[in-house]
């Protein structure tokens, strides 16, 4: 038989908390629910913005995508009929034009003429040759090169990774190169150009066509906050979490920003750092700090730029490796949405920058980041200055978690301290420091409520299998 819960907190109303919290009142794990959310409603990540005139964005288009069967049922039970079908278009802004992304044989041609392709070629090919005898990866850098050879690496994807993740690449982890799969390999991207038909389920190497839930992301976002309240769970919103006291054994006082309860079990999607640092009560040790500190996320700035134009490119996604461009990549949501009452006359593009805490980047005034976001958009040539209308800002101060080569040992550490807290699981994107998709992050949740259905021993063996939660295959 599950073990019975009383009464368990949820940390956060994301997807990956509102999943957690269905599970728990569905299979019975738990007899009462309440998810406390810091912001003013549920969705975390998968939320949506508005300006005054009524154009609509997601944070992020959040397109489906997924390999799992189970969140694919659940997906489609949901918001089955609200999901259609697009093809995808991507382009990328390199040597000063727009090239379709991925890249093409053309494209790359074109780029940098046909005697560069060969050196490419033979560059990959020797990489390949030298894999065979060479140690394994130690970084980013190492894996990249030994998929792709040195000539395509440091052409475009070194300038991009590192300019994404604002470390230099011998320093990211090898893991963010092996769970994000955007083209493979060199092999692999050429079977990808050259085959006919498309890749087999499982084996995509990068998306030709995704589905988009019409309306937006916050569509997902009520239907699963609609089925948690309808069979009981309580969502407050606006109340962030502060401390969490066990007192005795397996009772938890949670305090937040209007109060306290007492529960038997938390679920925490809140950043793991956060966690660890609210954790108090008995003679249990808390995570260290030093390995705490470690553990680092990139904010996101998404710069909204809206535009007198009904539409200002073809593509869903562009790329900006240049580093003399502040953003990283933009999209423009009304390739994605296409709901009713959508204005005709405007469109907004989104433009996003990640930042390290520890630069100054970071703590940019919101206004100089917008006008240096507009005048690095007009270099690129994509709108005149007469059709710049307005720009906002949104910050995102958890966006990635920063994968540097020592990030594993120190959540190590910290997952080896937080399993000696009775029913206490974390879970999702930021806790588990784990840069992955939505689907993800609702399997994530699913399974975390069925550790606590397992009893104080599937909490701390949790910890155990959170590495091989924290590695989905993640298809660009």
């Amino acid at each position: 038989m599950p073990a019975r819960h009383p009464h368990v907190a949820v940390l956060g109303a994301g997807v990956c908390g509102l999943a957690a919290a269905w599970e728990l009142l569905r299979s019975g794990t738990a007899e009462r629910v309440t998810l406390l959310e810091a912001e003013d409603r549920p969705g975390g990540l998968a939320r949506s913005v508005y300006d005054p005139s009524g154009l609509q964005s997601d944070l992020g288009p959040h397109r489906i995508h997924t390999e799992l069967p189970e969140i694919e049922a659940l997906l489609g039970d949901l918001v089955g009929p609200e999901m259609v079908w697009v093809e995808r278009r991507s382009a990328m802004h390199v040597e000063g034009r727009f090239v379709p992304y991925p890249l093409g044989i053309g494209s790359v041609v074109s780029l940098f003429g046909p005697v560069e392709f060969l050196r490419m070629g033979l560059s990959a090919a020797w990489a390949k040759a030298r894999g065979i005898w060479s140690p394994a990866p130690a970084n980013f850098e190492e894996h990249m090169i030994r998929a792709f050879g040195h000539r395509v690496y440091g052409r475009i994807l070194r300038p991009y990774s590192a300019k994404v993740w604002k470390l230099d690449p011998r320093e990211i982890s090898v893991k963010a190169a092996e769970v994000r799969v955007s083209a493979g390999s060199m092999g692999k991207l050429a079977r990808r150009l050259l085959a006919r038909g498309r890749e087999r389920r499982g084996e995509e190497t990068a998306l030709r066509e995704f589905r988009y839930i019409q309306g937006g992301v916050e569509a997902l976002v009520r239907r699963l906050a609609e089925k948690v309240t309808g069979a009981g769970g309580v969502i407050l919103c606006n109340h962030p979490v502060e401390r969490l006291t066990l007192e005795g054994s397996s009772r938890w006082l949670v305090q937040h920003c209007q109060g306290q309860f007492e529960s038997s079990a938390v679920i925490a999607t809140i950043p793991v750092t956060h966690l660890s640092r609210m954790l108090c009560g008995d003679d249990r040790a808390r995570p260290p700090e030093t390995a705490v500190e470690a553990l680092r996320f990139l904010s996101i700035d998404l710069v909204f730029v809206k535009i007198r134009r009904p539409r200002v490119s073809e593509n869903h996604w562009l790329y900006f490796p240049d580093e003399s461009i502040i953003f990283n990549r933009g999209y423009e949501p009304s390739r994605f949405w296409a709901g009713p009452g959508k204005p005709t006359g405007s469109t907004l593009l989104c433009l996003e920058i990640t930042a390290r805490p520890d630069t100054p980047m970071h703590g940019i005034a919101e206004a100089d980041l917008a006008a240096q976001v507009e005048a690095d958009l007009l270099r690129t040539g994509l709108v005149r200055r007469e059709e710049i209308e307005k720009s906002f800002v949104v910050r995102l101060p958890f966006g990635y978690p920063l994968y540097d080569c020592h990030a594993d040992g120190h959540l190590r550490t910290v997952f080896d301290h937080l399993r000696a807290w009775p029913n206490l699981v974390t879970t999702g994107r930021q806790g588990l420091f784990s840069h992955n998709n939505m689907d993800h992050s609702m399997f994530m949740g699913l399974e975390a409520a069925r550790a606590l259905a397992r009893g104080p021993e599937g909490a701390a063996a949790w910890y155990g299998r959170a590495d091989a939660l924290r590695h989905f295959r993640i298809v660009d």
